[in-house]
C-alpha cells in the first residue's frame, strides 16, 4: 500500500427506482456494514500492515436512488471507529438539448 503499490478494486453498489425514506436508510446501513465488514477482513487476512496502512485503506459505495446517485468512502479512523464520507452527488442521466 505504501506509494500507490498496492491497489484493491472493488465497491459496493444500492439502487432503487424511487426515493423512499426507509429504502435510503437501510441500503445505506447495507452499504456501510458491507464496506466495514471489508476493511475489517483486510486487516485480519493481512497481518504485515502497518498503522498508516490501515489508515489509507477507502471503500468506496455508490448508493442510487431514482435519478440521484452519492458516492461515498468509508475509511477506518482509529482501533474500531470508522468514517463514512460523501464525496459526491450528482444526477443522471444527464442530456443536452
Amino acid at each position: 500500500m505504501k506509494h500507490s503499490k498496492y491497489v484493491m478494486d472493488a465497491i459496493n453498489v444500492e439502487y432503487a427506482k424511487k426515493t423512499i425514506s426507509s429504502k435510503l436508510y437501510n441500503d445505506r446501513l447495507k452499504l456501510v456494514l458491507g464496506g466495514a465488514c471489508y476493511i475489517k477482513e483486510i486487516v485480519t487476512a493481512c497481518p504485515f500492515l502497518d498503522k498508516d496502512d490501515i489508515l489509507n485503506i477507502k471503500v468506496p459505495y455508490i448508493q442510487i436512488m431514482g435519478f440521484k446517485a452519492v458516492l461515498s468512502i468509508i475509511r477506518i479512523q482509529d482501533k474500531g471507529l470508522f468514517i463514512t464520507e460523501d464525496l459526491m452527488r450528482f444526477s443522471f442521466p444527464s442530456c443536452k438539448k
